[in-house]
């Protein structure tokens, strides 16, 4: 069965805007523009479909948006929030962990 739960991207709306792959190639973490959620998509041993679709956990996006994330070694999920200035860090398990918040009055380099 295809999975269904991610929202076509609108103009400002929900929709999928970054993708992480877990250690291991076993899923993916998708982040939701417009939803402040952030997708865990299991995946198939041979990686071609997705066996284990959920939410994973909810954030704070503020004035913007859920835009790229990444994940490391350690399975921590770092999600941008778009036009807010900061990234929010999540453990793999949806707890966040920080907000980490960039100074708007950076110089150029």
């Amino acid at each position: 069965m295809a999975y269904q739960g991610l929202a076509a991207a609108g103009a400002w709306g929900t929709g999928p805007h970054g993708a992480s792959s877990v250690h291991g190639h076993s899923g993916l973490w998708v982040s939701e523009l417009g939803a402040a959620r952030i997708d865990y998509l299991g995946l198939s041993a041979d990686h071609t479909s997705v066996t284990l679709p959920s939410i994973g956990m909810y954030g704070n996006q503020g004035v913007g948006g859920f835009d790229s994330n990444a994940v490391d070694a350690d399975g921590h999920v770092y999600q941008c929030v778009i036009n807010d200035g900061k990234v929010e860090l999540f453990s793999s398990q949806g707890e966040l962990i920080a907000n980490i918040v960039a100074p708007q009055t950076m110089s150029e380099p």
